[in-house]
């Protein structure tokens, strides 16, 4: 067991004792001069508003802009003075403006003229306060009309003739891309350069000069816990010889070594939903596919590839794959293990092939409804992956050891057995 020093992305924040903060509570009022219907006259709040975010944030800028300008205006803080302003209704300050405040009782007054132009300019009053308006409310009134969602976005649109929208989450794939985004983890030193960014742009890992006003730094190293490693366990093989351990992938490398217990497989079959073209290929891998389990120690005692392309949703309609294979157990017996090796595509193209997630699905609805044991593989890792210049790259070795190991699982046999420590 090795003892060793984690760093987390908790970073301390210091504060000086000696520092005093004072916070007032600042109330910000628009003067029209305009009688109005609001219940202080000619005042507007400038506290409270919309909750729309919009308008929220262009009046908080407002606030304190107009605040910003009072206080220089009237010279109340000095250049070592910061303010910071929540733009509803605090304000703190690392400069006592009580004494500052009182002639003024309590209250700043700063004429529109003075304001900044953008400023003066969110804000336009004319007619006096008589404006004659009409206002129909589309929800309550003589016009509204009862639409459904589909119907309203016909309407938007333009669109004619659209009585039926079929949801299809698979071709959006809207959820499945965030998911995938969400599994893939960064390398510690791209997350760690990528925390520090992140400090930089927030100005935090230095010393801020408004932070500074208020005794406050965060400090540049993060909070460190303690943490232990272990060495790998080992794993032996069916020759009762020990796996070496890959490290760098925390796994281990089985290479040539043959399984603790090798499956036994009555009948195999292998179907695809492809391009007729590709047969020969998928004729190559059955080969090599056989070759390795037999190296591993897995029994396959027929293995049939399929001369045709399998539909999945034909299969859930007639079940012609599977009603061969469950007649397949009825001639061997009831023990007999009869599995299917089924390869499609991810995509959707006008040959019709559908894609891998719903493939998938219907697979296992199949593989539940007729108790044959399936394995789905991708269409691009059989016959190999496009690379950027458009060329094939073969299936590689990593892939080929891959696919028997979940094969020999799924037939009921065991991959390695762990060392007892």
């Amino acid at each position: 067991m090795e003892v060793v020093k984690l760093a987390t992305n908790i970073f301390p924040i210091r504060t000086d004792p000696n520092r005093e903060v004072y916070r007032y509570d600042v109330s910000a009022d628009l003067v029209t001069g305009v009688e109005t219907r609001n219940r202080n006259g000619g005042v507007i709040s400038m506290n409270r508003g919309p909750k729309d975010d919009t308008l929220m944030t262009r009046r908080s800028e407002a606030v304190r802009a107009a605040l910003k300008a009072a206080l220089e205006a009237y010279r109340i803080l000095s250049e070592t003075g910061v303010t910071v302003f929540d733009g509803t209704t605090i304000l703190f300050s690392n400069k006592d403006l009580a004494m500052a405040l009182k002639p003024h009782n309590g209250t700043l007054t700063l004429p529109v003229a003075q304001l900044h132009p953008n400023i003066r300019g969110s804000y336009v009053f004319y007619g006096a306060g008589k404006v004659a308006a009409l206002v129909l409310d589309a929800k309550i009134g003589t016009f509204y009309k009862a639409n459904g969602l589909v119907e309203t976005i016909a309407q938007l649109n333009r669109w004619e003739g659209v009585h039926q929208v079929q949801w299809d989450p698979a071709a959006i794939k809207r959820t499945n891309t965030y998911l995938r985004g969400l599994q893939k983890a960064r390398k510690p030193d791209d997350r760690w350069n990528l925390i520090k960014n992140h400090l930089d742009e927030l100005d935090l890992s230095r010393n801020s000069p408004i932070m500074a006003g208020f005794g406050i730094s965060v400090d540049s190293k993060p909070f460190q816990v303690t943490g232990f490693r272990r060495p790998a366990p080992k794993v032996q093989s069916g020759e009762s010889r020990s796996v070496p351990t890959d490290l760098k992938k925390a796994g281990w490398k089985q290479g040539k070594e043959t399984y603790t217990e090798g499956a036994v497989v009555d009948k195999l079959y292998i179907a695809w939903n492809e391009n007729p073209q590709v047969l020969p290929q998928i004729q190559a891998f059955a080969e090599r596919f056989k070759i390795e389990t037999d190296r591993k120690g897995i029994t396959i005692r027929s293995l049939e590839v399929e001369n045709a392309p399998t539909n999945l949703d034909d299969e859930v309609r007639t079940g012609n794959l599977f009603a061969k294979a469950k007649n397949q157990r009825k001639i061997l017996g009831a023990r007999a293990t009869i599995m299917i090796i089924y390869i499609s595509n991810k995509f959707v193209d006008p040959a019709g092939r559908i894609p891998e997630t719903r493939s998938h699905g219907l697979l296992k609805f199949l593989e539940a409804k007729h108790q044959i044991v399936t394995q789905h593989l991708a269409t691009e890792n059989i016959l190999g992956k496009k690379q950027y210049d458009n060329s094939i790259k073969p299936i590689d070795n990593a892939t080929m050891e891959n696919i028997p190991n979940k094969f020999n699982l799924k037939a009921f046999g065991l991959n390695y057995t762990i060392v007892p420590e």
